[in-house]
């Protein structure tokens, strides 16, 4: 409450956003989603806009949070945002089926947003990453 309170005071209002966090640019190749390209498509086709939070200052980073109705990730540090995020936000987080945290439901449920988890196994032993994610679930999720 007390971040919250510090940080939202002087945040834009703008119109709600969709998004999906590209982690691409991370060194390391776990919480990356194989499939990113194929779900990037359709993701924008739905309106979602694709961003990387490294390029982005705190504040715009709040901004993005608070004004977002859907936000899609794979697990990470940025997810902490959601902190900033208004009540019934839509929180997508993507995992691989090993990966067992319960951080950002337990951030979700202090919040009141409404929190989903996909978690899916590499499959394509060729590709980086080790998330793939199937996109009729994610489809179920967004609506």
């Amino acid at each position: 409450n007390w971040m919250r309170k510090k940080f939202l005071e002087n945040i834009k209002k703008r119109n709600k956003k969709k998004i999906i966090i590209d982690r691409s640019d991370s060194l390391f190749e776990h919480n990356q989603i194989q499939n990113k390209k194929f779900i990037y498509t359709i993701l924008k086709e739905l309106k979602f806009e694709v961003i990387q939070l490294s390029k982005l200052s705190f504040k715009k980073q709040i901004e993005y949070f608070y004004n977002s109705s859907c936000i899609i990730s794979p697990h990470g540090a940025g997810l902490t945002n959601i902190i900033f995020c208004k009540p019934n936000t839509k929180i997508i987080e993507l995992n691989n089926s090993n990966f067992n945290c319960k951080l950002f439901r337990n951030l979700s449920k202090l919040n009141n947003l409404n929190y989903k988890n996909i978690k899916k196994k590499k499959i394509m032993k060729d590709l980086p990453g080790d998330i793939n994610i199937p996109i009729n679930k994610l489809k179920r999720f967004i609506y």
